[in-house]
């Protein structure tokens, strides 16, 4: 896979993950998600899949746009 459309895969996957956080967390107290582990665990993982994403990205795409943080 060429390097640009590898750094749009990760790209897409940090969205992808991100939403499924989103998801997890819509509507659920902020009390249930530090007592419940299974809930808090899973967003952890899915934080850790957005941050292993964003280390993979090129330094070149990164200072291509400097628009996205």
């Amino acid at each position: 896979m060429p390097p640009d459309e590898r750094d749009v895969s990760y790209l897409w996957d940090m969205r992808k993950y991100a939403l499924e956080i989103t998801e997890i967390i819509k509507g659920v107290p902020h009390a249930k998600l530090v007592e419940n582990k299974t809930i808090r665990y899973a967003i952890e993982r899915l934080f850790l899949i957005v941050g292993e994403a964003a280390n993979q990205v090129s330094k070149g795409f990164q200072e291509k746009h400097p628009e996205i943080e």
